[in-house]
């Protein structure tokens, strides 16, 4: 088993497939085993390293807990998760030649899926369709939905 504030509130808390047993040395424990034999030692462990941070997992976990620390290490880099959308709809953005934001929706599922635009107001590029900040979009099955805006 595994405990720590950024555990707190998962449903699996158990350490899978491997153990390291981490012993720190400066570093900031985020997640301890919880068992009578390991409890001196970390799972995961976050350390100041030059102008960020470096972070060592020592075991594998369930899915949540593992989207949680890297959430944590993505935030601790300044990177914001606007997106809110997870598989099957992946989301990507990027600048286009014109320096504009390209939001890529892609969907791979066999069925049409819903996602929320989170960039500023603009336009489908396949379609031309005009679309607002925080409209729903629908992208089909297989399929790509591409805003510039």
């Amino acid at each position: 088993m595994l405990r720590g504030d950024i555990v707190e509130g998962t449903d699996n808390r158990e350490a899978k497939v491997f153990m390291e047993l981490l012993k720190l040395d400066g570093a900031e424990v985020l997640v301890y085993y919880d068992h009578c034999n390991w409890n001196g030692y970390a799972a995961v462990t976050r350390n100041h390293f030059a102008e960020g941070y470096a972070y060592y997992i020592g075991c594998m976990m369930d899915q949540e807990l593992l989207k949680r620390i890297l959430i944590k290490a993505l935030e601790d880099a300044g990177i914001k998760n606007i997106v809110k959308e997870e598989f099957p709809v992946i989301v990507r953005k990027g600048i286009n030649d014109f320096g504009k934001s390209v939001w890529f929706y892609l969907n791979y599922s066999e069925k049409e899926q819903m996602a929320l635009y989170e960039g500023s107001d603009g336009r489908d590029v396949l379609t031309g369709e005009s679309v607002k900040h925080q409209d729903n979009i629908s992208v089909p099955a297989w399929d790509v939905r591409m805003i510039e805006g």
